[in-house]
């Protein structure tokens, strides 16, 4: 069976609202027998609550092990798992990572932090945590994301404070997320073999097409992109477009 990897948001959804075409052409994929996973950058949201969100909007049963977001990603890292972590992020992630590792201490006593995003922050917190980084702590981030598109439009991403502590800390922050290295590594340790990716970013989603050596497909339904979109091997306007493509 053929696997096609879709992005979320921007691709199917953004924020509470299907994209159009979308209900239409995904119970066509699973009719023509095209298995269809769910590849998302989103950590604001647990596997457990996408699953939920995206059964409400296609109406149709979803396999929990068929979401893969960097939160999953988590339990295949050592340092996050066996170590004195300091979580930089919500409440809601603090929880998640709790369930692996209940080993939380101050940003001065850390021996690996857990970047996440938050609405609010403050210059001097994150000089803070980039003074950790170079003193020796592990850094990892959920995703590099600088945007990410919800119902009002664009706003900032984890990227965006990755990229202050990348240049104060003069160190590279691994990523859990899409397209980086810890992210497939997790699609090969669970064997899921992918044959086209489709998603709205080139940095994202395009990219791990690219390192996962298979078709992408770029929809035009998501974000301002800021690398070239010919990048993709194929691009289309609307989701129902894929048809075309795979078929």
């Amino acid at each position: 069976m053929r696997t096609l990897a879709a992005d979320l948001d921007g691709t199917i959804y953004k924020g509470n609202i299907l994209l159009p075409k979308v209900k239409e052409t995904y119970l066509h994929l699973k009719i023509i027998g095209i298995n269809i996973i769910f590849i998302s950058n989103n950590s604001s949201q647990t596997p457990e609550e996408i699953k939920t969100k995206l059964e409400a909007l296609l109406q149709v049963e979803i396999a929990l092990e068929n979401i893969i977001t960097p939160l999953r990603v988590i339990q295949n890292v050592e340092e996050l798992i066996n170590s004195k972590i300091f979580i930089f992020g919500s409440k809601s992630l603090k929880k998640y990572v709790e369930q692996y590792n209940d080993n939380f201490t101050s940003i001065h006593e850390a021996e690996t932090v857990l970047i996440g995003r938050k609405d609010n922050f403050d210059s001097e917190e994150i000089e803070i945590i980039a003074r950790s980084i170079v003193n020796g702590a592990k850094a990892f981030c959920l995703n590099k994301d600088l945007t990410f598109p919800t119902e009002e439009g664009e706003k900032a991403g984890n990227g965006a404070v990755v990229k202050i502590l990348e240049d104060l800390s003069k160190s590279k922050i691994e990523s859990l997320g899409k397209p980086d290295k810890l992210f497939i590594d997790y699609l090969i340790k669970n064997k899921f073999s992918v044959d086209w990716v489709i998603g709205d970013r080139v940095d994202t989603d395009i990219l791990l097409a690219k390192n996962l050596k298979v078709d992408s497909i770029l929809v035009k339904t998501g974000v301002t992109n800021f690398m070239d979109i010919n990048n993709a091997k194929y691009i289309i306007n609307e989701f129902d477009e894929i048809i075309k493509i795979i078929t």
